[in-house]
């Protein structure tokens, strides 16, 4: 999963981290054989994607509990 140069410079956008964070990407890129930033992109797509689907559970399991509660 390496991206094109080409969209690297057209849709740009900067990620701040401390020095503990880096090591930690660092690490998991290490371990899966990747980039770092692929890996950070992938990572970050995988969080965005969990919290959508808890995001839409939450909200069908919403009024089930307002009326177990009621």
């Amino acid at each position: 999963m390496y991206p094109d140069p080409a969209d690297i410079k057209k849709h740009r956008f900067n990620l701040s981290v401390n020095d503990e964070q880096k090591c930690l990407f660092a690490e998991e890129a290490q371990a899966c054989r990747m980039q770092v930033t692929p890996t950070i992109l992938e990572l970050a797509l995988e969080g965005l994607k969990w919290r959508r689907m808890h995001a839409s559970h939450s909200a069908n399991q919403s009024p089930a509990l307002r009326r177990a509660n009621a």
